[in-house]
């Protein structure tokens, strides 16, 4: 730290000090001067004192400005580091600062790919859940059912249950209570729930309508294939009756009355099988 290993205080102490006696040096020699020029007998008598305030004013100025510029430089010195260091400690403090937004951008990337890899697990869970869950009609869903369906009255349906468990069974009844016997006055749908054995099976639903079938009902299994799965379903069709292997019928369930104004055949099945 220069020729002195002084504090930045004590340099400018002696400093100060040195400026300090750089001035009472300097009042001793003005007058030991004035006192050898002086034609004062008085003052010519002590002649010697002034010659000797002339040298130690003048040796006093020497060493006084020797500590000026010794510790002017040494004050230079200590001022020159401590802006080094402060220089090197914004700069580490920059960088510093840099590498925490880096990490924080860093992070920030993270918890916005996790809360996507969160979402992402959660609609796999929810997927999983509808898949594993039995099929069900709520009865506010029957009532949207019924109400859309409702201008093709006058039909007999067949709800042919492919599968034997209680899922599909509970699934058939829901879609028959889906089915108003009245629309408006009018005669609404005749239904029959068969169960039904096929050698080839299928899974979903599918919306058969039968050879040599009306137009009307036609657009009626268009419509009621739109209708469940508008409700969540899955459902295929309308199509043409698929080939079912040997297929075992057992009796069929009527919950209601075939009255006036109903087709007596059976154009259009609801084919349930078993869960997706």
């Amino acid at each position: 730290m220069g020729v002195l290993s002084l504090s930045k205080s004590a340099t400018a102490w002696a400093l100060d000090t040195s400026e300090i006696f750089l001035l009472i040096f300097g009042l001793i020699l003005a007058i030991g001067v004035i006192g050898e020029y002086s034609r004062s007998p008085k003052w010519k008598a002590r002649l010697r004192a002034f010659e000797l305030m002339v040298m130690f004013g003048i040796a006093g100025e020497l060493i006084a400005d020797g500590g000026v510029f010794l510790f002017s430089r040494q004050l230079q010195t200590i001022s020159d580091i401590e802006e080094a260091r402060l220089r090197r400690e914004t700069g580490d403090a920059n960088e510093k600062a840099g590498e925490a937004n880096e990490r924080a951008a860093a992070n920030e990337k993270k918890a916005a790919w996790l809360a996507n890899q969160n979402l992402a697990l959660q609609d796999q869970v929810l997927r999983l859940r509808l898949k594993m869950a039995d099929r069900h009609l709520t009865p506010e869903q029957q009532s949207r059912i019924a109400k859309s369906l409702c201008g093709f009255g006058g039909v007999y349906i067949d709800i042919g249950l492919y599968n034997s468990d209680s899922e599909s069974q509970e699934l058939g009844k829901e879609i028959d209570g889906a089915l108003p016997e009245r629309c408006d006055g009018k005669p609404g749908f005749v239904v029959s729930i068969v169960q039904k054995l096929a050698t080839i099976g299928f899974s979903g639903i599918q919306i058969i309508a039968k050879e040599g079938t009306s137009q009307k009902s036609k657009s009626l299994a268009a419509a009621l294939a739109a209708a469940l799965k508008q409700e969540g379903l899955q459902v295929r069709g309308p199509m043409a009756e698929p080939k079912r292997g040997n297929v075992m019928s057992g009796g069929s369930q009527f919950n209601r009355s075939i009255g006036a104004g109903i087709e007596r055949a059976t154009p259009v099945e609801i084919a349930i099988g078993k869960k997706p």
